[in-house]
């Protein structure tokens, strides 16, 4: 009896001293690792900022070839998200969103790993003389659990190194991209330009934005058909609302004068007045970028938003197949 006394004793203290000593240990965890980048600021957080980019340069994505991943919103800057799905172990399934994206500055995500709960990470971006300092790190609450108390103190050293070859290729990466070409922005007087316009909320997803404006493109011209009247220019959209993972938008084509619409589907709109002006040469994926330069200038030169932006598509798809070539006229109305 005594024996066994003894052995109940000693397997108590194995087992109560590490729960004892867990109360002392914090459940909050913080990973953190900084590269220096020869690169500007605008080209490694653009890396960061496009999701669609963290299949190139992301630790994760390369444990697991056959990862699934579904892009929703944009897929840049606040708002945009995808869902993994793997069967690797080390990989699992979980889902990612942009919380705040501060042009050139900051990106902060919510890494939610279902029932291994949540994670946040910061990434911020520092200007130096040959670069940018690019600084990655991740907060999560392992909870009460002794067990995972004890398991965020691994956690530096675990994912400590899959920062660090993140970072490295991010650096590899960005070092390889050439700078975005300086945007121009000028400032014009637009000229009363009347638009027969359709008007629809729709996904902020590619795929579903082609399809739709092919639609409204097509009723807007089979309007015009029906009644003799003639488009003075390109075709366009109305920016209403941005707030990816929807968008409320309209597309049309402008005419010479106010008319009388017989189809209540339809609104004639008056385009008009100061606007900052900038074009945008390439794909449509990356008109963003080019958005967020844009209103960091109007911010940088003192000019406030009047008005909802829009675009004119002086060579698009519809002419041109290749995208490299597209160009695309930006207006967005300034005080």
């Amino acid at each position: 009896m005594r024996i066994l006394a003894i052995i109940g004793i000693v397997l108590a203290l194995f087992i109560g001293l590490p729960l004892l000593a867990s109360l002392f240990i914090s459940s909050q965890v913080h990973v953190e690792r900084t590269a220096e980048i020869n690169a500007p600021p605008e080209v490694v957080f653009q890396q960061v900022n496009n999701l669609r980019n963290w299949e190139e340069w992301s630790p994760w994505h390369q444990i697991d070839s056959n990862m699934q991943l579904e892009y929703t919103g944009s897929g840049e800057g606040t708002g945009s998200s995808y869902i993994w799905t793997s069967e690797h172990q080390d990989v699992g399934n979980g889902s990612l969103i942009i919380t705040k994206s501060e042009p050139y500055e900051r990106i902060e995500t919510e890494m939610n790993f279902m029932d291994q709960g949540t994670a946040y990470s910061d990434w911020l971006f520092e200007k130096t003389d040959s670069g940018t300092r690019v600084t990655w790190s991740m907060d999560s609450d392992m909870g009460n659990n002794p067990v995972g108390k004890y398991m965020g103190l691994l956690m530096d050293s675990w994912l400590g190194g899959d920062f660090e070859e993140g970072l490295s290729k991010l650096k590899e990466i960005s070092e390889a991209t050439p700078p975005e070409p300086e945007l121009i922005v000028t400032v014009k007087e637009v000229a009363p330009q009347w638009v027969i316009t359709t008007r629809k909320t729709m996904p902020t997803i590619p795929d579903s934005m082609t399809a739709n404006f092919t639609r409204m493109y097509q009723k807007v011209g089979t309007y015009m058909g029906q009644n003799d009247l003639a488009a003075t220019g390109p075709a366009l959209s109305i920016n209403y609302k941005w707030e990816p993972p929807v968008a409320d938008i309209a597309a049309g084509m402008p005419v010479a004068d106010s008319i009388e619409l017989a189809d209540t589907t339809l609104r004639l709109v008056k385009l008009e007045g100061k606007a900052a002006y900038v074009v945008h040469n390439g794909p449509y994926d990356n008109l963003e970028t080019t958005y967020t330069s844009l209103m960091k200038w109007m911010q940088e030169n003192e000019m406030q938003p009047a008005g909802n932006s829009w675009e004119v598509y002086q060579v698009g798809p519809d002419s041109e197949q290749d995208p490299e070539k597209w160009i695309t006229e930006i207006y967005f109305p300034v005080q």
